[in-house]
């Protein structure tokens, strides 16, 4: 018990130093976008702008307090009775539909590669999101022309979601890492984002008793979710 506490307290150290690290650069550009829209010999196009700015960073720092707050509702189990079965082909299908137009957008493709008819005992609105942001992810760490394909199909009595991409992939010593809360790798660090999308992840995953296996795509990441099909006795 007391190791357990201990770690805990380490854990809640560590977070409280992220959280510190990744406000410590928007607060730095909102204070001094304050102060240069305080100046009086400015003019007013540029008050206004710098005033947007501010609001833009503002809203940057919301979102990260957003998936913060999302992560330890998933984690802390608050959305069972949104637990139902779920025919999840149909909502693959309309994510990666929807999403499609975005990678041509930046001249990189998001195919559909197989999808077999499932149904899992799931929250919808949460695997949407996981499934999002796993799309997302891919397409922020991925470079001009790359390939994300899209898969589902039943494994053994598991349903196996997965992701995968021809990008530049994650070093072998780095997949578990990239799993928790504000890691971010360091040729990363220039791409949008916080480092939650993958720990959001991995928090909707534990919480739907499914397991995540990322792996080598040669070149590129594979991500895989594991869930218990829906005639699999949950353990929640």
């Amino acid at each position: 018990m007391l190791d357990r506490i201990e770690s805990l307290m380490d854990n809640l150290r560590q977070v409280s130093s992220d959280i510190a690290h990744d406000l410590r650069t928007p607060l730095t550009r909102l204070q001094a976008m304050l102060r240069d829209a305080s100046e009086e010999e400015i003019g007013e196009d540029e008050r206004r702008t710098l005033i947007a700015a501010a609001d833009r960073e503002c809203e940057d720092i919301l979102r990260l307090f957003a998936a913060m707050l999302r992560i330890g509702e998933v984690q802390e189990g608050r959305r069972r009775p949104h637990v139902a079965a779920i025919r999840l082909d149909s909502l693959v299908e309309d994510i990666v539909e929807s999403y499609a137009p975005v990678f041509a957008d930046g001249s990189q493709q998001l195919l559909l590669e197989e999808c077999e008819p499932c149904t899992i005992r799931c929250d919808a609105d949460l695997f949407n999101q996981l499934l999002v942001n796993l799309i997302e992810n891919a397409r922020l760490h991925t470079p001009e022309h790359s390939v994300t394909q899209v898969s589902l199909r039943r494994n053994a009595g598991l349903i196996a979601l997965r992701v995968s991409d021809n990008g530049p992939g994650v070093p072998a010593g780095d997949r578990q890492d990239v799993l928790r809360r504000f890691v971010r790798l360091e040729r990363s660090r220039s791409a949008p984002g916080h480092g939650l999308g993958l720990a959001l992840v991995a928090a909707i995953a534990a919480f739907h008793d499914a397991e995540i296996v990322l792996a080598d795509a040669a070149p590129g990441l594979i991500v895989e979710v594991n869930f218990p099909a829906a005639d699999t006795p949950p353990t929640f």
